[in-house]
């Protein structure tokens, strides 16, 4: 449409080979945008850093680090120049600096799907038209919006301290004013755990326990899970509301419905044993 902005009408870099595109996606490990949610010049350092039996980079050139959001566009996280390259393949090789003059839109400015199936890295010129900015953030991306309590599914324990650390009143607030059933379901082995929150700040304040934790939150069996490998959870825990009961709900009453659904998943043959 003649009306899109694209991304270069903000950034105006230079439509040639010395600028390249870094697309980021999950690699079947780690999600780039929580990399970045926990620490943006960490991420974007650590996300430019690898180098391909080709290599993708040369000193001196211009680099773009986009992440795909959950949303399936993609997040501007860093504009940076590429300092260095030990050259050796399939490591991290390249050291890179931030563009000071374009940091304002980093982490800020959304960019439609240029439709990749898969990372790549590209010359800039030839997917500069297909990136129409689809939204300007207000502030930095520090993690996606609140949905709801009865949509809240497959939050990682990582995601948890990340709104802890940055201050996410959108999920705080909320999950601070309900009691509520929650399931813990461990990615790795698909074993899950039916927990209960009852105490003054809800759901909130019992999920930051586990945060604490390592994961664990006090529960004998997720402890002796853990024992061997205190990062294990922030690898695989990912936590969903099974369903709310709003503040004022009796802690007798929450209890009766943490075991009903302990009871429905069938729990106590998994992570639900003590």
């Amino acid at each position: 449409m003649p009306d899109d902005i694209l991304l270069n009408d903000l950034l105006r870099l230079p439509l040639e080979a010395t600028v390249k595109a870094k697309f980021n996606m999950w690699n079947g490990e780690v999600d780039p945008i929580d990399d970045y949610v926990e620490d943006p010049d960490a991420a974007n350092t650590r996300w430019l850093a690898w180098r391909g039996e080709r290599g993708f980079f040369r000193v001196g050139q211009t680099a773009l680090c986009l992440m795909k959001l959950p949303t399936g566009d993609y997040l501007l996280t860093g504009v940076r120049r590429i300092v260095s390259d030990t050259g050796v393949p399939k490591s991290d090789a390249y050291g890179s600096e931030d563009i000071p003059e374009l940091q304002r839109y980093c982490g800020r400015v959304v960019v439609s799907d240029p439709g990749l199936s898969k990372m790549y890295c590209v010359r800039y010129p030839t997917v500069a038209g297909e990136l129409r900015v689809t939204k300007i953030l207000p502030e930095r991306y520090g993690g996606e919006a609140f949905p709801g309590s009865a949509w809240v599914q497959g939050v990682t324990l990582r995601k948890l301290e990340a709104f802890a650390r940055n201050g996410r009143t959108d999920w705080i607030g909320p999950l601070s004013s309900q009691k509520g059933v929650y399931l813990i379901t461990d990615t790795k082995t698909m074993r899950r755990y039916v927990g209960s929150a009852y105490g003054a700040d809800g759901i909130w304040q019992r999920w930051q326990c586990y945060v604490a934790t390592g994961g664990h939150g006090g529960n004998v069996e997720l402890m002796r899970l853990l024992r061997k490998n205190r990062e294990y959870g922030r690898a695989n825990f990912e936590f969903s509301i099974l369903e709310t009961l709003g503040s004022h709900a009796a802690d007798v009453d929450v209890l009766e419905r943490e075991g009903w659904w302990k009871r429905t998943l069938h729990t106590e043959l998994e992570l639900n044993r003590n």
